[in-house]
């Protein structure tokens, strides 16, 4: 089961029916995903409350002049293809934030760049 798959089609179909906020099912990969999106800007703020036992996720969408923040997020490596780059490919070809995993944990483009960190693309976010 891809649970940060699932998160990011959570989140984007949250956005195109302009929900201002998402419950989910907790998890560290989501939780440390959610953590990077509000460092970037693109969350308000986070929740991890219990609910029958399980712990849940509430987070609250950022918009700006009635419009979301978040204009794509797109998934890059996915369970059937990984993706792995090294920390010089980040900005050769777009210039969005990508979200990956490395061996000092999730970062962002910027954070793995400035610790010369390449790892797994998971997803992309502009």
């Amino acid at each position: 089961m891809d649970t940060v798959g699932n998160f990011i089609t959570k989140i984007r179909n949250s956005l195109m029916s302009n929900n201002s906020s998402i419950s989910s099912f907790c998890s560290k990969p989501e939780q440390e995903v959610t953590k990077i999106l509000i460092r970037l800007g693109f969350l308000v703020k986070c929740r991890v409350m219990s609910y029958r036992g399980k712990k849940v996720l509430f987070l609250k969408m950022r918009y700006s002049s009635g419009h979301s923040v978040i204009r794509s997020l797109v998934r890059v490596s996915k369970p059937g293809k990984r993706l792995y780059t090294s920390y010089t490919n980040f900005f050769k070809e777009n210039t969005s934030f990508g979200i990956l995993t490395t061996s000092k944990g999730m970062l962002n483009s910027y954070e793995a760049l400035v610790l010369k960190q390449g790892g797994e693309l998971l997803f992309n976010v502009s």
